[in-house]
C-alpha cells in the first residue's frame, strides 16, 4: 500500500469495500518531528481508493475512549465486516489502568461506513479463564517482566456454507507443566 498520512507511520491495516469503493483502517502513531495529540495518536486512521493505487486521508476513524474507559490506552488491530445494512468494526481496546497489558476486543458500527460509534456494552470479547490466561490469571512472558493478556486482532469471516459468521482472535493460554 503507498499511503501514509502525513507525520504519521501505518502499519496493521484491513480493509472492506463502501460505495464502490476500498476502506483501509490502519495504526498510525506520530513520526518524531511531527507533533499530535496522545488522543490522535491511539486513534484508528481512515484512507480511500477507487483504483488501490490512488489513496486519499478520510481522517479518523475512531478515537480511543475517554480516560478510564476500557479503550483509553489506545485501539488496535480489528477488522470490519458488514452484515445486512450495518457495518461492524471489531477492534482491540486497552485501558490505562492495566498500562496497556490486558487486551479485549470491542465493538463500534456504522451504517454508511465512514461514521463509527462504540457499542454501549464494549468491551464485547474477554478472555475466558477456563481457556486462557485472563485479568486474574495473566501471563508472565519471557523478556517482558510483567504479565499480560491477549485477546485481540479479531477476524470476523462469512461461514462458506451460509450458517453465519466465524470469528477468530488472537490469544494466550498457560502452558501445561510436568
Amino acid at each position: 500500500m503507498l499511503y501514509h498520512p502525513k507525520g504519521k507511520y501505518v502499519w496493521d491495516t484491513w480493509y472492506y469495500i463502501c460505495d464502490d469503493e476500498l476502506h483501509c483502517i490502519h495504526l498510525q502513531v506520530p513520526r518524531p518531528d511531527f507533533p499530535c495529540s496522545s488522543r490522535e495518536a491511539g486513534a484508528l486512521g481512515h484512507a480511500v481508493s477507487d483504483d488501490l493505487v490512488h489513496w486519499r486521508n478520510a481522517g479518523i476513524a475512531l478515537y480511543p475512549g475517554d480516560e478510564g474507559s476500557y479503550d483509553d490506552d489506545g485501539i488496535w488491530t480489528g477488522c470490519v465486516e458488514k452484515c445486512g445494512e450495518v457495518y461492524y468494526m471489531y477492534y482491540t481496546a486497552r485501558a490505562q489502568k492495566e498500562q496497556g497489558r490486558i487486551n479485549r476486543i470491542a465493538l463500534a458500527t456504522s451504517t454508511d461506513g465512514w461514521h463509527w460509534t462504540k457499542h454501549a456494552q464494549n468491551p464485547i470479547l474477554i478472555p475466558d479463564g477456563r481457556w486462557y490466561a485472563n485479568e486474574y490469571s495473566p501471563i508472565r512472558l519471557y523478556g517482558h517482566g510483567y504479565p499480560i493478556v491477549d485477546c485481540r486482532d479479531m477476524c470476523v469471516v462469512k461461514d462458506p456454507e451460509g450458517k453465519g459468521y466465524w470469528g477468530f482472535f488472537a490469544a494466550r493460554r498457560h502452558a501445561q507443566t510436568n
